[in-house]
This record gives structure tokens, sequence and C-alpha cells, in this order.
């Protein structure tokens, strides 16, 4: 890669010692960011130049206001106000314990006097400079896949050209600095099993919320470690909740080891360990979505999720203390976790025909985004809700899973919420992705959602259908959602089912409404959702699929 010059801000309130130090970083083969202003204003101007030119190192003068004032510490104020900028604070004055000062609580990463000669400056720049990565030093990148550090950028955020084209791989380089090479493999669908990416598109970008996951593998290192890129906002999000949730709520070797965080002006990185996971020692990465398509037995794929969601691990959330009221209806609790994003989309719901027909099903079911407008306030009638702490983005890309164990990563979304959300995000999922049902399969997609919505119980069994258990891949999806129901009553002990549904619901219009409009997943999500309206709108009924849909042939319990 072909590295742009490194760019460094230059904040005086003096336009001599601008010059000056413009004219000496140049020289020295950095380009120089120079912000033109003066008084109040120069602090404000300095940030967003810094945020513009994405600035990594800035020289700046301790005092901004007034030279003579010797309580004037509004340089360091300013350093404070660049996180994601490597300040050098330069001073004219004799000031050891304000070096000191400054290093230790104001973040500075160094401290120059303007009587000392420029080659100490240089030397300073050059150190903090290399400390970033920036001289050429750290680990050789190696994009698998025809990847790069731009295309990268590009397929993040591909309407904002201006993110620097190397920032992906600079984070990578802080995150590894001290290792010759880190080799990069993004978790795609084209990592499963052969032939999956043709029926079931991969998480979709939009449910990605713009970032990536690669499993990287690193000089020396046997064990190799799940790299997430991001929104630089998002990366501190999961830091915080890693600490106040993982870190603290989840017993060493039930959790991954957060092993390093960067961050830069537009994008950061974390990177994770799986303490004791075999399969990522091993180099093969395997994320629940792949180990599932993998494995032909539904016990043996039910076993990392039983182990998951056992006391020893994240099911010790679901008792005790840590079992709160939920504030406000579920819908709304749900529509809060997604930034209101359902909320959003309501005017467009209610502009939605009445009626839904999926595919050549010859059945006609309510628009389940209409309904949904129409019917939420039902919901404010349950009654007793609850929150606990959830991982809030339990979809099969986020856990990684061995015949024993299953690792969660991404916690971007952790905190309090619906206590049955991770189970019906999972079951989201299994039903409308990671199972592998072609367009052709879909009226067996109809008979797993009528299956899925019949019993009215918490804890009362699935039933499923004859041609449900004829269907190797039907029966194995029907099997694994029976048993993470069964995980659900176990754990959650939720008094009514129809909060299940309702959770189910919102989870399925939310994630239809980042799907591209009649495409096999979108189909298959907007089925599923029909049909949990109908089954809430006939909840009092005893008879179940309604006599105007196609009948289903049960099958003997």
């Amino acid at each position: 890669m072909t590295w742009a010059p490194i760019r460094v801000l230059i904040v005086d309130n003096l336009p001599e010692f601008r010059a000056q130090y413009a004219a000496l970083v140049r020289d020295w083969d950095y380009e120089p960011v120079v912000v033109e202003a003066d008084g109040a204003e120069l602090p404000d101007q300095a940030l967003r130049l810094a945020a513009e030119q994405r600035c990594p190192i800035a020289l700046v003068d301790l005092r901004l206001v007034e030279d003579k004032d010797q309580g004037d510490i509004s340089g360091l104020e300013l350093v404070r106000r660049l996180p994601y900028t490597a300040a050098i604070v330069i001073t004219g004055f004799d000031t050891t314990p304000m070096a000191r000062q400054a290093i230790q609580h104001y973040g500075a990463a160094s401290f120059v006097g303007k009587g000392e000669a420029p080659e100490v400056l240089r030397s300073e720049l050059n150190r903090v400079a290399e400390s970033l990565c920036l001289r050429g030093n750290g680990p050789e990148v190696q994009w698998q896949g025809g990847l790069s550090s731009a295309a990268v950028r590009d397929e993040m955020f591909p309407d904002q050209p201006a993110i620097p084209a190397d920032e992906a791989e600079a984070l990578i380089r802080l995150l590894f600095k001290d290792k010759p090479w880190v080799r990069l493999t993004m978790i795609t669908e084209a990592n499963g099993s052969a032939g999956a990416e043709q029926v079931s598109p991969s998480v979709n970008a939009s449910l990605r919320r713009k970032s990536r996951v690669f499993i990287a593998e690193i000089a020396g290192e046997r064990a190799l470690q799940v790299v997430k890129l991001a929104r630089t906002g998002k990366i501190e999000r999961e830091r915080e909740n890693y600490r106040r949730y993982v870190e603290a709520g989840i017993e060493a070797l039930r959790r991954p080891e957060l092993t390093g965080t960067a961050l830069l002006w537009d994008m950061g990185a974390i990177a994770y360990r799986l303490v004791g996971f075999e399969h990522l020692a091993e180099g093969k990465g395997q994320v629940f979505t792949h180990f599932y398509r993998r494995t032909a037995d539904p016990a043996t794929i039910v076993a990392p999720l039983r182990d998951f969601f056992s006391y020893a691990a994240w099911g010790d959330w679901y008792r005790g203390p840590h079992v709160q009221e939920l504030p406000g209806t579920l819908v709304e609790a749900y529509d809060r976790s997604w930034d209101y994003a359902l909320s959003r989309l309501e005017s467009l719901w209610r502009a939605q025909p009445p009626t839904f027909h999926p595919g050549l099903l010859p059945v006609t079911l309510p628009h389940p985004q209409r309904w949904f407008v129409e019917q939420q306030h039902h919901c404010a009638h349950l009654r007793q809700l609850r929150q606990v702490i959830t991982h809030g983005d339990l979809h099969g890309d986020n856990l990684f899973a061995d015949r024993h164990t299953a690792w969660p990563i991404d916690f971007e979304r952790t905190g309090y919420g619906p206590l049955l959300r991770d189970f019906v995000e999972l079951i989201q999922d299994l039903t409308t992705r990671i199972a592998v049902l072609r367009t052709e399969d879909l009226p067996l997609v109809y008979e797993l959602a009528v299956a899925l919505c019949g019993p009215q119980a918490p804890r009362e069994p699935m039933l499923a259908t004859r041609a449900i258990l004829a269907h190797s891949e039907a029966r194995k999806c029907f099997l694994v959602v029976q048993a993470l129901q069964e995980l659900a009553a176990a754990r959650a002990a939720c008094d009514d089912r129809r909060e299940y549904l309702w959770g189910l619901l919102c989870n399925h219009l939310f994630v239809s409404s980042k799907l591209e409009p009649q495409s096999a997943r979108w189909e298959r999500t907007m089925l599923f959702a029909a049909v949990i309206c109908q089954r809430l709108e006939q909840w009092q009924s005893a008879t179940w699929p309604p006599p105007a849909w196609p009948q289903v042939e049960w099958a003997a319990p």
C-alpha cells in the first residue's frame, strides 16, 4: 500500500510560530495542517480541522489565549478534546511539573520546550509517529479474499470517500504493532458450507450496521483472534459494554478475552481471543451459522447453545438481582434497542396494502407491517414484563461454536433488554437465514411458521407436521427451534407466550426493513411475520391454522 503523508495539526496562537512549525514538519516529510485562527475561536477551529483532515498527530502550544498568564492551560484542555490525535505539547516556559501533568492527566503524547533544538522536536515527532505505526513500522497486513484496506472502507462506507483508504489497515497495525505480520480473512457466507451463499445471503450489510468481522492469524501465535471494524463510537460503546457486562459478569473461561482496541477518527477496531476454542486455534474459525450448516444432528447443534444459556455462562443473567421490571411496553423496549427504527417506519408501513400474498402460496395473510402499526397497542395488555442483561444482537455470525461451547462476540448492543430478546433474535435468524431453505421450499417455511405459532403456553411443546419431519433441513430447523423455545421457557420463565410472539414479530419486522424487498430472505421473513400476526389476532381461537388457510398434517406427538 502507498501511504499518504502523515498529517500534523499545528495549533499556536502566534502566526510566526505556526509558520515556523509548518516549515519544519514539511522539511521532515510530514504534511502540516495549520489552524489559522486566534483567540476563543482557535480551539474550536482546531477540533474542526483535526476531524476534517483526520490528523493523527498534533503540535499544540500550551497557552493558546494569553502567553504571559501562567494559569493558561488552554492547550492542555484542547488536548483532552482530541481523543484520536496524539498531541505533542509545546511551551516556551520551563514547566517540568506541567509536562508531567500534561502527559499523566491530559493524555498528551509528549512535551517539548520551544527553546529546545529543532532536533528534539523532530525526535519526539518521529517517536510518536512510530508508536502509531505511521512510519512503515508495525506488522505487514495481509488481506485475504481479494480485499484491501481501501476495499473494506468502500464496503463499509460506500458514500463516504473522504474516509482515508488506509484507515482500516492503520487500525490493524495499531492492534498488533509488535508483530511481523497479520493475515485477515473476513467472515462471510462463502466461508460456510458449499453452495450456501446461493440460497441464503450473508448477514445483510445494513444488519451489520457498517461493521465487518475478521479472523486474524498472527505471526508467532497459535491461537487466532476475532477482529471487528466499525464506526469509532460503536467500538467505544462495545468496549464499555464488554467491561461492564461481560468481563464483570461472565467467568473467564466462558467469555472472549478482549486483547485490544484501536480508535481513529472514523473507524475503530476491537480484538478478542476465544479462550479454549479449539477450532479457532486450529485455524477453522467457525461461527454458529457454519457450525449449524455443517452439522446434521440437531442435538449436536443444540449442545453449545445449552452451554451458552447455562447458569455458568450467559444464563446467569436470568436469575436473581439481574432480573428487573421492564419499563414501558414490549414494543417500546424493542424499538428503543434499534434506535426507534420501528417508529420511524410507521408512516411507510401504514400505507401498505392490508393483505400479503407470499410467493405462489395459495393463501391471503395480513400484511405484517401494516398490521403491526394498526394493532401494536394490544401489546400494552401484556403484564409483568421483565428485563435482563442481553447480548442484544445474537445472530448466527455473532456466536462461535464447537460441539460443546459457544462464545459470543460483538457487544455493541449488550445491556438491559426484554427477557426473551436473545432467544427470539437467534430464532429469527435460524428460520429465515441460517437454515438452508430454497425458494421452492416456501410451503415448508409456511408449515414451520404455523408450527412455531401453535402453542399457547410457554411450556407447551411445538408440534411438527409430517412434511417438516420428511424434509431433513426443515426437520433440523424445527428441532433446534423447539430446543431453543424449551431453553427460553426454562431460563426466562415467562408467563404469557404472547410475549414471545410479539418479540419474534418485532424482530422479523426490523429485519425485513433491512432486506431487499422481494428477495428470498425478505419473503421468508414477511411470511413468518404475517403468520405471527394472524396467530396474535386469533389468540382465543381453538382452531389453528385458520380453516381458510392451507391445512397441515400434524405428526403424532
